[in-house]
């Protein structure tokens, strides 16, 4: 489930790119 939400936050950089690393 963590890899499908990262890819969602990926898509709103600008709420929280830190999620994306």
């Amino acid at each position: 489930m963590a890899g499908i939400n990262k890819v969602i936050l990926v898509g709103n950089l600008g709420q929280k790119p830190e999620v994306k690393y």
